[in-house]
């Protein structure tokens, strides 16, 4: 699930996801040295609510252009 909204301060435009796991860890861009890092440590926290047999969501953010928001 998905939402948009406009931070009225700065007024920045921004895509709110939210979702399993499984399927937002695949829709993250890789490449970037700490971004692997954050997301290396946050996989080892969903294994271990997994083995708990908790379920989880992942919430990702991306601020977007007035483009690709028309």
């Amino acid at each position: 699930m998905s939402l948009i909204v406009r931070d009225m301060q700065t007024n920045k435009i921004v895509l709110l996801t939210k979702g399993a796991d499984s399927i937002i860890e695949k829709l993250l861009i890789k490449g970037d040295k700490e971004h692997d890092r954050r997301l290396n440590i946050t996989k080892s926290y969903l294994d271990s609510y997994a083995t708990e047999g908790l379920r989880t969501l992942l919430l990702t953010k991306r601020t977007i252009s007035e483009y690709d928001y028309e």
